[in-house]
């Protein structure tokens, strides 16, 4: 699971923080409990291609969550919320926006096979 940086941006879009964006969103505390890198799922999708892992399936992690203009929600609609979130995270485009981004892999046989013949 990766911090997401396409959605660090939608979420400092939404909330204006337009100056922010165009400076390029330089963490502004040093101890905070968001991931200090957030990473382009493009390039966590070649990483991954790159060593030999196929990708099985993607999951996008508070894809609406963390959007919601009332915050109350969060709470007095989380079975709503929750629902729309589990219907939602596996497709285009709110996978790509959620906070997070859950990506599970399985090694290729191809590729242990070629690590074992050099051994």
């Amino acid at each position: 699971m990766f911090y997401n940086a396409n959605g660090l941006l939608m979420h400092n879009m939404v909330a204006g923080n337009f100056d922010y964006v165009q400076l390029g969103m330089p963490k502004k505390k040093k101890r905070t409990l968001s991931p200090d890198y957030p990473r382009e799922p493009q390039q966590v999708y070649h990483w991954l291609e790159e060593i030999g892992w196929q990708i099985v399936s993607k999951t996008g992690v508070r894809v609406f969550h963390d959007y919601l203009r009332e915050k109350r929600q969060q709470h007095d609609s989380y079975a709503a919320l929750l629902a729309l979130e589990t219907r939602y995270c596996r497709q285009e485009p709110y996978l790509s926006l959620g906070r997070y981004i859950h990506v599970t892999a399985l090694k290729s046989q191809a590729h242990s096979r070629r690590c074992k013949d050099k051994v």
